[in-house]
């Protein structure tokens, strides 16, 4: 059964937008080299070395920003990043650092 106060704590993480706008980020990234791998199909013709190398920068940012997600993905697990009250279920105790 879903529990609102824990939904409503998780959403209010800032680990959990920043993970939710770089997978926007990287979707967005991928339409430029997805258009134009799509035109240099159709064309049936090798791309110049500067289109390639343009749609190479692009791919490098989306490996970039990929690179990220699993930091994120750790930051929440370990209850980083929102408030204390809001990031835990009702009866989860997490383990006292000693």
């Amino acid at each position: 059964m879903l529990d609102l106060a824990f939904a409503i704590g998780h959403h209010l993480n800032g680990f959990f937008w920043a993970k939710i706008g770089t997978f926007l980020a990287i979707g967005l990234l991928s339409i430029p080299p997805t258009i134009r791998f799509i035109v240099w199909r159709g064309a049936g013709v090798a791309p110049s070395d500067e289109a390639a190398a343009a749609v190479r920068r692009y791919l490098h940012a989306e490996v970039a920003l990929f690179a990220l997600l699993p930091a994120f993905a750790a930051a929440m697990a370990r209850g980083y990043g929102g408030s204390s009250e809001g990031n835990s279920r009702p009866g989860f105790q997490r383990r006292s650092k000693s």
